[in-house]
């Protein structure tokens, strides 16, 4: 299936034949699917996975754009809201992928909130660096590459163990520095490009996260390979 990046690879291209929805109890659970060119629209990425997860928004003028078979959020107000917030136990072993460009000028716009607020995934360039800051539940896990993120197309991973160890992965800068980790507090999902009064700017391709998840050398090797085949992208 062509997804509008000039790319025409199958699913049973990939390397190592690993896809999201793979339902491998070695591997985990998927619990949210946002993917790319598929039942999307200005006012709706329906989630693959759960009708109850669908990212709505109805106001217009609050709506993103649609760009490479995702979502190009202005930075001003453009937000969408989950039916059902999503929540992850505090021991629960978890994956959060998503592919993404920024605007230029990041400075700690959130990606993803909880409804409450004390859960969220922002970025923000300081200095020469990246920082991606977790929260759950209060509890901030940062991870820091030491260059800045730039504007290309580009994917993080995160993954955590059942202990609540970190690791983030960056397909242009590789592995994170992590600071404050472990971090076993729960995390929620309710809202995305938008939290405590921060909007997002740039383009959202693609958004999966997994529960169960295992940090493993083949686990982590499958979903970069998925990644990089899926939207011709390169790993260092």
């Amino acid at each position: 299936m062509a997804l509008g990046l000039g790319i025409n690879h199958s699913v049973t291209d990939y390397a190592l034949g690993w896809e999201p929805t793979d339902n491998n109890p070695s591997i985990g659970t998927i619990k949210l699917f946002l993917k790319n060119d598929t039942n999307i629209s200005t006012n709706a990425w329906l989630d693959e996975i759960d009708s109850d997860g669908d990212f709505i928004q109805n106001e217009l003028g609050r709506q993103a754009s649609l760009s490479g078979g995702g979502l190009n959020f202005d930075g001003v107000n453009d937000m969408y809201e989950r039916e059902e917030t999503l929540i992850f136990s505090g021991n629960t072993p978890l994956t959060i992928a998503f592919v993404f460009s920024p605007s230029a000028g990041l400075t700690g716009q959130n990606i993803f909130q909880s409804e409450q607020g004390n859960s969220r995934i922002s970025i923000t360039n300081y200095g020469v660096n990246s920082i991606l800051h977790f929260e759950s539940d209060g509890l901030v896990t940062t991870f820091t590459w030491g260059r800045n993120i730039a504007t290309e197309m580009q994917y993080i991973i995160i993954l955590k163990s059942d202990n609540g160890s970190m690791v983030a992965y960056n397909n242009q800068h590789g592995d994170a520095v992590v600071g404050n980790s472990p971090n076993e507090n729960p995390f929620s999902v309710k809202y995305m490009g938008f939290g405590n009064s921060s909007y997002f700017p740039g383009i959202i391709y693609e958004v999966f996260m997994i529960a169960g998840s295992p940090i493993n050398g083949n686990y982590h090797n499958s979903i970069k390979n998925y990644l990089n085949y899926k939207f011709n992208l390169i790993g260092v």
